[in-house]
């Protein structure tokens, strides 16, 4: 009996120690996170308060949080979004400063499963997982224009320092975000026809969208973007130029934990 007792410790052991040891292969052999490889929207599967995540390679995040599990129709109200920048410090981590950051232990394909830690209490965890959502076509003009980007002129004249300057983020998920004096705003995006010549936008939070107006994109480049919003009524045309902003330039947080601003906005960029 001792005999069997003994063989049964040593089995133990060993297969402890060759557990421990596929673990440090695995954890060796992980693929780093990069930027291209969380970038995109990620549906939280399930019956969660957080409703999706999502990423740019400008390093950029939005988080969509649900202030009730009960539905309605208008999701603005029953929504509460936050953005910022983000950093990946190791294989694994995505710190989000002003909200937590993300521990991912897998992410194949359109399948991502993480842990969630917060700033406000370090000690609680919460473990998701979420399915990416489905992009539009990527061809080169949605490739410029999916990114974050920062007001430089309104009708000719420079916005540096005015309620006018304030950052406004496209993502190949359809989201458009505007991040502005006022808080946050979250819509829906799409181009009208297969030149890609004209964005349409929806502010109503309602599904499925209600497309208001078209913005002519004059141009596009990796560093540049200019729109021309034009009206039905006596209001004088929109033109906005706006500078990309870089990966170097995101590295601190632009605005977090804000409410999502209730009022529908005016036009694309909100005047």
């Amino acid at each position: 009996m001792r005999k069997i007792t003994q063989l049964l410790l040593a089995v133990i052991i060993s297969t402890a120690f060759i557990s421990c040891s596929k673990d440090d292969v695995d954890d060796k052999d992980q693929e780093p996170l990069k930027r291209e490889t969380i970038s995109g929207k990620w549906n939280v599967d399930g019956t969660s308060k957080y409703k999706s995540f999502e990423f740019n390679e400008s390093g950029s995040f939005i988080i969509v949080e649900r202030l009730s599990l009960q539905m309605t129709r208008s999701i603005e109200e029953n929504e509460k979004v936050y953005f910022g920048t983000y950093e990946i410090s190791d294989n694994r981590t995505i710190l989000l400063p002003g909200f937590g950051e993300m521990r991912v232990s897998s992410v194949k394909g359109n399948m991502i499963i993480f842990s969630l830690y917060f700033t406000t209490n370090p000690n609680d965890e919460i473990i998701l997982k979420a399915t990416k959502q489905k992009e539009m076509e990527s061809t080169n003009r949605t490739k410029l224009l999916c990114r974050t980007w920062r007001t430089v002129t309104y009708n000719g004249e420079s916005v540096a320092g005015t309620e006018d300057e304030f950052n406004v983020v496209f993502s190949n998920a359809g989201t458009y975000l505007l991040d502005d004096d006022e808080g946050l705003s979250i819509a829906r995006w799409q181009w009208t026809n297969s030149k890609e010549e004209y964005i349409e936008y929806s502010w109503g939070g309602f599904e499925p969208p209600v497309w208001e107006n078209k913005v002519k994109v004059v141009n596009l480049t990796a560093s540049s973007l200019t729109l021309l919003e034009e009206f039905d009524d006596d209001d004088e045309d929109d033109l906005w130029v706006l500078r990309a902003v870089t990966n170097q330039q995101s590295t601190t947080a632009i605005s977090v934990v804000k409410p999502t601003v209730s009022k529908i906005k005016g036009g694309l960029l909100g005047r």
